[in-house]
């Protein structure tokens, strides 16, 4: 006998394998307030940090005041690709629904997989240290491993602010290649890899989903969106980190639960609207939902834009004088924890008031008239800020380091179908920044995008 269909199926994917464990069980006692109803399925998957038969995977009906546990998986790698997306497949085919919400629910770190290279250094220092070989290091100073200043970096990777869900492709490359023993880049949501679980799930269920939630830190990119494109329709996370508490999940399960009828921008619109209610006006807190649009048309649009953009930046930047007058506008331009981000939209303004030229305020423009539009219509569907450190927050964020080019950031598909790392390189170029700061790298990006 089929099941019923019901108006929604929200899936939460909780890869909860870390410091984030105890985080994990708080929200499944904020859903279990609400509980599924005849008209929402609320589905979780749990996996949780712990010792012998503490460390399991659970995969649960959430109810009204109990958890129904739906199958016990037993220990599983919540990184694994593999495991994401067969839950996503099973949730689909064994809850139906008229529209589905998928989350996940983790540390995060846009685009990036930096920490590779630091994996790579200990590695590389251990064996030598056992060896007692003398010899100059293969790669460069420590200032130059990471574009994450110190501080930053002890804060993304070991304090409590980060909400990776897989083990990262170029972990895996720099593995094969004997670089790293060790494999720290998994605590980074692989964009290349999220691409890849999403399609092959939305391929086989002849549909996209209608949202993807990201309750993890710096996951609003276009970087990550357009990797994203043909699988959702609507796509909401932070350009900033996110506080431990992450999203409030009684409040926003409450309010779908309360109008089941409600649309997925509706939904989209609530999720970031709750999200902001929750925090104090001094946090510095951003969430965002962007829409794709009809078979992602606003989402390609921008990307074009975008590209115009590049080219012109490129051409521009033919001196030192003009690349540091462009510079003059990053150095402006809001960023977030991980300062090699910044907001799209306030780079943007910033570049349509320059004085680089014509050409480049005018297509700096471009990108502002597609940004500008709001509401349903526009790509930044709904789009909120709180703190002072975030006033030049606008919804989604864009790569632009100042110090020196990730050699990873080529096997994205946003890079290869733009000239935004042609205008990168070019522009660091200009400056004296290094572009290449790894010596294996054209080995590191072509194992990479063998990968994929």
């Amino acid at each position: 006998m089929a099941v019923q269909p019901k108006q929604w199926s929200v899936f939460v994917y909780m890869a909860g394998e870390n410091d984030l464990s105890e985080n994990g069980e708080l929200d499944l006692r904020e859903m279990k307030k609400v509980g599924s109803t005849d008209h929402v399925n609320i589905i979780v998957q749990f996996d949780r940090a712990g010792l012998g038969a503490k460390k399991s995977t659970r995969r649960l009906f959430i109810m009204r005041g109990n958890i129904r546990t739906i199958k016990s998986l037993g220990p599983t790698e919540c990184g694994d690709p593999q495991v994401l997306q067969e839950f996503l497949s099973w949730g689909m085919q064994a809850y139906p629904a008229q529209h589905y919400a998928v989350i996940l629910w983790n540390h995060g770190n846009g685009w990036g997989a930096e920490n590779i290279y630091r994996a790579a250094r200990k590695a590389r220092l251990k064996v030598r240290a056992e060896r007692k070989v003398k010899e100059t290091p293969a790669i460069l100073p420590e200032h130059r491993v990471s574009i994450i200043p110190e501080r930053h970096l002890l804060k993304l990777l070991h304090g409590p602010l980060r909400r990776s869900l897989f083990r990262n492709t170029v972990a895996a490359a720099v593995k094969a290649k004997a670089i790293s023993t060790d494999d720290d880049a998994r605590d980074f949501l692989d964009s290349v890899e999220l691409k890849r679980v999403f399609s092959r799930v939305v391929q086989r269920a002849g549909r996209p989903f209608d949202i993807l939630g990201m309750d993890a830190c710096l996951m609003n990119m276009i970087e990550t969106a357009y990797q994203l494109r043909g699988t959702v329709q609507w796509c909401i996370g932070s350009e900033q980190t996110e506080p431990s508490d992450g999203w409030p999940y009684g409040q926003i399960l409450s309010g779908l639960i309360r109008n089941p009828s409600m649309t997925p921008p509706d939904v989209a619109s609530l999720i970031v609207d709750t999200y902001l209610t929750a925090y104090a006006d001094s946090e510095p807190v951003t969430l965002s939902a962007l829409n794709f649009g009809p078979n992602d048309q606003r989402l390609l649009e921008l990307k074009d834009r975008i590209d115009r953009l590049s080219m012109t930046l490129v051409d521009a930047c033919r001196t030192t004088s003009a690349c540091q007058l462009v510079m003059a506008a990053r150095h402006r331009a809001q960023w977030y924890e991980n300062p090699a981000y910044v907001d799209l939209y306030h780079l943007c303004r910033l570049l349509a008031d320059s004085p680089p030229g014509r050409r480049v305020n005018e297509a700096a423009l471009g990108i502002l008239e597609i940004l500008n539009v709001p509401g349903p219509e526009g790509f930044i569907l709904r789009e909120g800020h709180k703190g002072w450190e975030m006033t030049g927050s606008h919804g989604v964020s864009v790569y632009f380091p100042e110090d020196y080019l990730s050699p990873l950031y080529a096997t994205l598909d946003f890079a290869a179908d733009t000239h935004w790392e042609t205008f990168l390189a070019t522009i660091l170029k200009g400056i004296g920044r290094p572009v290449v700061r790894h010596p294996e790298h054209e080995t590191l990006k072509t194992t990479a995008q063998a990968l994929l």
